[in-house]
């Protein structure tokens, strides 16, 4: 089965995750009470819209991340903007397999437990994923090897009721190209010359001048002095239930809204570089869209 996307992730550059993540909380959104620890010295916050949800690195242990930190990690903590993708498979060995017998030269996969657990069994299973595969960002996919797939995934609406992930927009030169690259990869069918549908998400690619026409000036934040080449992320795209509830509960926490005829942006905070659009849907639509991969139901 083709992957979907799962997560984005930037860096938050702040003094204390729990405090930063607190925000969004207090603005309705659903914030996972669980940071996860990953090394080198990173402790993960989480802020979920239905199935899928950002991750924001956090360095807790500056000492052990200095040593033994990736370099586009060791950029990315200080210079924070939506730079990773990580996908989704059901089965990430049996992708590779498949993948490998394309003619694509991959890693071998692996896996790793939970810190948090109990038990030291693998909690994931991940494949590494070259550039050159998926340009414009840092990528992985990752299976959750403990995940019932026959059960329906259980998600909840925050109180600001902005639900779900529908999308990502990306600024490149290079658009049409981007997307036959994805592609390629991935599977999925292309809808334009640039937009890609993979599951219940969509990927499309911009040209700088096409963004500017359609979306305007709002973007992820732009960090122009190194890996370029992962920051081709510009827009998530996010689902409301009731947007008037959604955008008064963010104007009251602070967060920076720019209007827009069907909806409106959240401008990206320099702490983390995100930069969304927020649209209302009907939460029962939304769900026909994610059961051709696995049923959500609302608690």
């Amino acid at each position: 089965m083709t992957p979907i996307l799962n997560h984005i992730i930037s860096f938050a550059n702040v003094p204390d995750i729990d405090r930063y993540l607190t925000r969004y909380k207090k603005a309705g959104f659903s914030v996972d009470p669980q940071t996860v620890r990953h090394a080198p010295g990173r402790r993960n916050g989480f802020v979920h819209f239905g199935p899928d949800y950002i991750e924001f690195f956090w360095v807790e242990d500056q000492k052990e991340f200095n040593k033994k930190g990736a370099a586009n990690h060791k950029f990315f903590q200080y210079s924070p903007r939506p730079f990773g993708i990580a996908l989704e498979s059901k089965n990430v060995e049996t992708f590779h397999k498949n993948a490998i017998r394309k003619g694509f030269k991959l890693k071998p996969t692996w896996s790793k437990a939970m810190r948090e657990a109990s038990d030291s069994k693998p909690w994931w299973a991940f494949q590494d994923i070259h550039q050159k595969y998926l340009p414009g960002v840092w990528s992985f996919m990752l299976t959750y090897l403990r995940r019932d797939w026959t059960k329906p995934h259980k998600v909840n609406i925050g109180k600001n009721t902005i639900y779900g992930m529908t999308g990502v927009t990306f600024i490149t030169s290079q658009s049409p190209k981007r997307a036959l690259q994805w592609k390629r990869f991935l599977g999925g069918s292309i809808e334009k010359p640039a937009r890609l549908i993979l599951g219940p998400h969509f990927f499309e690619w911009l040209t700088p001048g096409e963004y500017t026409r359609i979306y305007g000036k709002v973007r992820s934040s732009m960090q122009v002095k190194r890996f370029t080449n992962m920051q081709e992320i510009a827009l998530v795209h996010l689902v409301a239930k009731d947007l008037q509830r959604a955008r008064a509960m963010l104007n009251q926490n602070k967060f920076h809204l720019v209007d827009r005829a069907n909806g409106f942006f959240i401008a990206p905070d320099t702490r983390d570089g995100f930069a969304f659009l927020v649209t209302e849907m009907d939460p029962a639509k939304w769900m026909k869209t994610r059961s051709s991969y696995r049923k959500v139901v609302f608690e």
